[in-house]
């Protein structure tokens, strides 16, 4: 299969899931370890004043749920319209339509989300360096990655662990965190990155 048609495959399939109303329950029941992971992270890694970007937001529920404790929040997916899915819109919570192959919003955080999105992405390390550069010193970065091969047509890798830690760190990242979960395509590893200057050596 060629770059052109596997591009396309895992944007024709994002945005089906972007439109599935209950997306982000489903997964949820399958990754409940992680579920309760996130919440406690962001609990203790967010506050009144955070600024917060959660990247590849599918249906914006935990971008709701950030809303809940931070300043402000920025859901970012291919499509804007997934904010419509809430009766009760926020005025501290915006949804934007963006290609993160593409494109990087001009925004710096306190805090990034990048669940189930580094595997969707042709060039990885492009997206994990623009989360650096976007953070503010000793901002926080929560990501997960897939320890076992590509599923299918829309992952276009898996990671093994090493390697995946190596690259945060290469880039400037320090692990402040790190935990594994299995779900239902096989064993995710969710890390908790923390923002240093002087640390990148790319």
């Amino acid at each position: 299969m060629d770059r052109k048609t596997q591009r396309q495959n895992q944007l024709d399939f994002s945005l089906r899931s972007i439109k599935q109303h209950n997306f982000e329950k489903n997964v949820f029941t399958e990754r409940k370890k992680e579920k309760n992971s996130l919440y406690a992270y962001i609990d203790e890694f967010s506050n009144g004043d955070t600024v917060a970007g959660d990247f590849g937001c599918h249906d914006g529920s935990i971008s709701y749920a950030l809303s809940k404790r931070c300043r402000h929040v920025y859901g970012y997916d291919l499509e804007a319209v997934i904010g419509n899915n809430f009766l009760n819109p926020k005025d501290n919570l915006d949804f934007i339509g963006i290609d993160l192959d593409l494109d990087f919003p001009n925004h710096l955080f306190d805090l990034i989300l990048a669940l189930d999105v580094v595997e969707h992405l042709f060039n990885d390390k492009a997206f994990l360096l623009n989360c650096y550069l976007h953070l503010h010193k000793n901002g926080k970065l929560i990501t997960t990655a897939p320890l076992h091969p590509p599923k299918g047509n829309i992952h276009f890798r898996g990671y093994e662990e090493d390697e995946f830690k190596a690259m945060l760190k290469k880039i400037g990242f320090s692990i402040v965190k790190e935990e594994k979960y299995i779900d239902s395509a096989g064993q995710q590893l969710i890390l908790v990155c923390e923002k240093y200057y002087g640390n990148n050596t790319i």
